[in-house]
């Protein structure tokens, strides 16, 4: 997610007049929120995996937990 995608969707919702500093940090703290739900999510899923002794799926959504938050970072 960029700045000008941010933008455009605040014109596309017709959010006009408003901070555009504020709004880039709402998106951004939305957008962290979201990561973190959904890393939680595979986090759930490879420990569940891993009571079943599926090795390989519990290793696969744990990395995929990580290549999320890491999306973070960009």
């Amino acid at each position: 997610m960029t700045r000008d995608d941010i933008h455009r969707w605040a014109r596309e919702s017709r959010l006009y007049g408003v901070d555009v500093d504020g709004l880039d940090r709402f998106a951004n703290l939305v957008a962290a929120h979201e990561r973190e739900q959904c890393a939680a999510i595979c986090v759930k899923q490879s420990l569940y995996y891993a009571d079943q002794d599926r090795q390989a799926e519990s290793g696969a959504a744990g990395c995929c937990s990580v290549l999320i938050r890491a999306r973070g970072k960009e």
